[in-house]
């Protein structure tokens, strides 16, 4: 397998209560009242899948790159796959009627996304499991409910707490699962 971590059924059973837990967030949230515009979920979701691959596919090429040469080839890459964009009709505005609050929108994610968090994210992924690193992203939800909180004094729900106790109790169990120590075969005593 492309894996090869020690405990792989317990941590999965751990990123699955995790995974629960955002559920129940998205669920509370207005999920259910929008069950019928799926096409979005469905993107979201194949995003995650997209997402897995990558994840597990840089964690082979860290073994043999520096983090900088894995991030920066991936952010190569996935300029050249987005390219083919910039010909369809409207997909890019007039640079004059770009508001300035989208700007600084496209700022945070080119310094802060780009050049902060994928060279943090790939140098955990190379020095940590795979599902370690990759269950740490199921606390987004609980994070933006805490500024939600702080900066909109946004209220948090009954659902919003069970889901937010799922995703710790998940993370929490990945994060402290330590690999099985094998214990030496018994010695035949010889008389």
């Amino acid at each position: 397998g492309l894996l090869r971590e020690e405990g792989l059924v317990a941590k999965l059973a751990g990123i699955l209560v995790a995974f629960a837990g955002v559920a129940v967030i998205l669920l509370e949230r207005g999920l259910r009242r929008e069950i019928g515009l799926l096409s979005g979920d469905l993107l979201i979701l194949l995003a995650v899948i997209a997402w897995s691959g990558y994840t597990v596919l840089s964690k082979r090429l860290l073994a043999r790159y520096d983090v900088m040469t894995v991030t920066g080839w991936s952010m190569i890459s996935g300029t050249l796959l987005c390219l083919p964009a910039v010909f369809l009709p409207g997909a890019i505005p007039p640079l004059g009627a770009i508001p300035p609050g989208v700007w600084g929108a496209i700022a945070y994610l080119a310094v802060v996304t780009s050049m902060v968090a994928y060279p943090l994210w790939s140098y955990a992924l190379r020095h940590m499991d795979a599902s370690k690193v990759a269950v740490t992203t199921n606390t987004q939800p609980i994070l933006t409910a805490v500024l939600s909180w702080l900066l909109f004094r946004e209220r948090f729900t009954p659902g919003f707490l069970a889901g937010a106790a799922l995703i710790l109790a998940g993370v929490t169990w990945v994060e402290t699962r330590r690999p099985a120590v094998a214990r030496p075969a018994p010695v035949a005593l010889e008389a």
